[in-house]
């Protein structure tokens, strides 16, 4: 690179020793947006020779302008390098354990959230106070195996920092997978087109206290066959009002379920669901009712009723959210949004 510079041996050599002797300040502009004071005569020069400095010309993120400081009694031309410090969207991969917290939106009166304690931990990395927004807001006690959520900085910080960075700053119980950054109009929630969740229930007649907050239970006898069955009545695009909140705020209850898959895994019954979006409670709300299914209380014919009512009301009780996980979003292909694989340790294929 050097030898696109005419002169002698020794004017290559100056001006080498001149941008080293500034190196750390360059450095600095590239990775945090510090200003950055160099010479006049070795400004041009630098961005030629350091190629991440050449990179952020071409990008338009840095821009620079002439000036004078007063130095040892004489005026010496300076060239002042600053950052444009453009908005850059970052996606985060995030999963955590629900009992710790009172759900993941932040709370008036300071209760411990998933959203506050994420926030704080990438404000410590960014510099700067960020607001991150996520493609679901789940309940107290629900977990996430693969929850999204992105946020605006100003910093540029590599990608590995926004992981293992942001992780030393998190509670145990929430882990930041992975990290990408996404266009300026790319949203967490308004572009998710698919939200998977998945039900573990034990059903033994003693319970499961190694597990307590990991799995939901009951007792009386189910028959998955039954449940399964009345589950594919809840597919295709409908009113969902009977499994949902009074608290739900949706502008609408209508959604549509691709998906409902009820199995056997070992000691455990899993309840899988994905559909376009999700009411609050509204999972909790299907599983108490396909639990009424599976130990007899309701029938196929009940269970169609209750659903065609549309009425809270006439559903069983909300179930427990031990054992609620969300287990992915899914984008357009458009967006090239990476999703982590489901974990092999857990519950189900």
């Amino acid at each position: 690179m050097w030898n696109r510079f005419s002169g002698s041996l020794k004017d290559k050599k100056d001006l080498f020793e001149q941008v080293f002797f500034y190196s750390h300040s360059i450095s600095k502009l590239i990775s945090v947006g510090s200003p950055c004071r160099i010479p006049y005569t070795v400004a041009g020069k630098a961005a030629l020779v350091i190629p991440e400095l050449k990179q952020l010309y071409f990008k338009n993120d840095i821009q620079g302008h002439s000036g004078r400081c007063k130095h040892s009694d004489t005026i010496r031309p300076y060239f002042y390098f600053h950052r444009t410090m453009a908005t850059q969207r970052i996606l985060l991969n995030i999963r955590y354990l629900g009992h710790a917290f009172c759900g993941w939106q932040n709370q008036p009166n300071g209760l411990p959230t998933v959203q506050a304690a994420l926030e704080n931990a990438v404000a410590q990395i960014a510099g700067h106070s960020v607001e991150v927004l996520a493609a679901g807001r789940t309940d107290r006690g629900v977990h996430a195996l693969n929850l999204t959520a992105h946020f605006d900085t100003t910093a540029r910080r590599p990608l590995h920092a926004w992981v293992a960075g942001v992780n030393s700053h998190l509670p145990e119980q929430i882990a930041v997978l992975s990290a990408q950054e996404v266009p300026p109009d790319f949203h967490a929630r308004f572009n998710a087109c698919r939200r998977e969740y998945r039900y573990v229930l034990s059903n033994s007649p003693v319970r499961p206290v190694i597990l307590k907050g990991l799995v939901g239970w009951t007792f009386v006898p189910l028959s998955v066959e039954k449940m399964q069955t009345a589950a594919q009545l809840l597919l295709g695009e409908q009113d969902f009002s009977s499994f949902r909140s009074s608290e739900c705020q949706a502008k609408t209850p209508i959604k549509t379920m691709y998906s409902a898959h009820i199995f056997h895994q070992n000691d455990f019954i899993c309840f899988d669901f994905a559909a376009s979006g999700f009411l609050h409670h509204q999972v909790r709300n299907m599983v108490g009712a396909l639990i009424y299914v599976g130990n007899g209380k309701l029938s196929q014919d009940d269970f169609a009723q209750i659903i065609n009512a549309r009425n809270r009301q006439f559903a069983p009780p909300t179930f427990m959210a031990d054992g609620l996980y969300l287990t992915g979003v899914d984008y357009p292909s458009v967006w090239q949004i990476q999703k982590p694989p489901m974990p092999k340790w857990f519950f189900g294929e």
